[in-house]
C-alpha cells in the first residue's frame, strides 16, 4: 500500500509492504517449502522552498527473513540542499541501514535492513559497493555524504563525497586470536564521484563520470580484495530523447504513438497467422 499527498511546499508519502519469499528446506530427509513474510512500513517527507529542499525518510522492517529468521531492522535518512546564486548548490546528508553484529553473543535477531525492489545505484555512491536488496546478515551501513553541483553554460558538474561506516560491530582480525569479541574500526572508506553533463542540444545529453573508492582494512574484511590496489571506474554515455530532440509537439507525439501501436498490432496478427499455418 502506498499513499502520496502534495501541498504547496510540502509532499509526503507512506508505504506498507507485505513481502513473501518462498523457502525450500529439508526436514526428516524430505524437501519442504514455506513462504516467509516480512513487513516494511514507513514514510517520506519532502519540503521545498524556491530551489532549496529538505528531505527525510524512515522505514522499519519486521517479520521473517527468507531464511525464517526473526527480523527487526530500520532504514533512515535526512538531507538538505541549498542553492547559491542559481549556479552553485550543496547537499549535506546521511543515511543509516541497520545491520547485524558479528558478535555471536549479541542477539539471535536479524537486524539487517533489505530494500526490496529498490534501485541501489542511486544511493551510497556510484561504485555500487553495498547491496541493499536482501536481509543477508550484513553489518549495515552508515553513509555520511557531502555533494556539490555547479552549472556553467551547457555544462553541469557534480562532485560527491561519501564516508562509509559499519552500522553494527564486526570482528577484528586480531593476531594472535583472542576468545573474546573484539570490534574492528567501523570506518569502511571514502568514495569520490565526479560527473559532468553537457547539453549538446535539446533532447541530447552527453554524460561522463569517474569514481574512486579508498577502502580500509575493515572494508577488506567485509568485501575482500586488496586495499592497496586502485579501485575506480569511468564511463561515457549518450542520452537521446527523440521527441525533444526533433521538437515533436504533443499532438504529433500522440498520433505517432497511435500509428506505432497500430503497426505493432498488425505485425502481431501477421506473426500469429504465420504460426497458426505452421502448426
Amino acid at each position: 500500500m502506498w499513499a502520496h499527498k502534495e501541498w504547496e511546499k510540502l509532499s509526503a508519502s507512506i508505504l506498507f509492504l507485505n513481502n513473501g519469499i518462498e523457502q525450500h528446506y529439508m526436514k526428516d530427509s524430505i524437501q519442504n517449502s514455506r513462504t516467509n513474510f516480512s513487513q516494511t512500513a514507513g514514510a517520506q517527507i519532502n519540503y521545498t522552498h524556491k530551489k532549496n529542499s529538505l528531505e527525510g525518510f524512515g522505514y522499519y522492517q519486521l517479520g521473517k527473513t527468507a531464511q525464517n529468521e526473526r527480523l527487526s531492522a530500520y532504514n533512515a535518512s535526512i538531507n538538505a540542499k541549498y542553492t547559491f546564486h542559481e549556479k552553485w548548490n550543496i547537499t549535506l546528508g546521511g543515511e543509516v541501514l541497520s545491520g547485524t553484529s558479528q558478535n555471536a553473543n549479541s542477539s539471535n535477531i536479524n537486524r539487517s535492513f533489505g530494500a526490496y525492489y529498490g534501485t541501489s545505484h542511486k544511493f551510497n555512491g556510484f561504485m555500487d559497493y553495498f547491496n541493499r536488496t536482501a536481509n543477508n546478515n550484513h553489518t549495515g551501513l552508515i553513509d555520511g555524504y557531502f555533494k556539490t553541483g555547479y552549472i556553467i553554460k551547457k555544462f553541469k558538474i557534480g562532485l560527491d563525497h561519501h564516508f562509509f561506516y559499519t552500522a553494527a560491530p564486526i570482528q577484528s582480525n586480531t593476531i594472535p586470536q583472542v576468545p573474546d569479541f573484539v570490534a574492528a574500526n567501523p570506518f569502511l572508506g571514502y568514495e569520490m564521484d565526479l560527473t559532468v553533463k553537457y547539453n549538446f542540444t535539446k533532447g541530447v545529453v552527453i554524460q561522463a563520470g569517474y569514481s574512486q573508492l579508498f577502502g580500509t582494512n575493515t572494508m577488506h574484511r567485509i568485501k575482500g580484495g586488496e586495499t592497496n590496489s586502485i579501485n575506480n571506474w569511468a564511463y561515457v554515455s549518450l542520452y537521446v530523447q527523440p521527441f525533444k530532440a526533433f521538437n515533436i509537439k504533443k499532438k504529433r507525439r500522440r498520433l505517432m504513438m497511435i500509428k506505432i501501436s497500430r503497426s505493432m498490432c498488425v505485425l502481431q496478427n501477421a506473426i500469429t497467422s504465420a504460426v497458426l499455418r505452421l502448426i
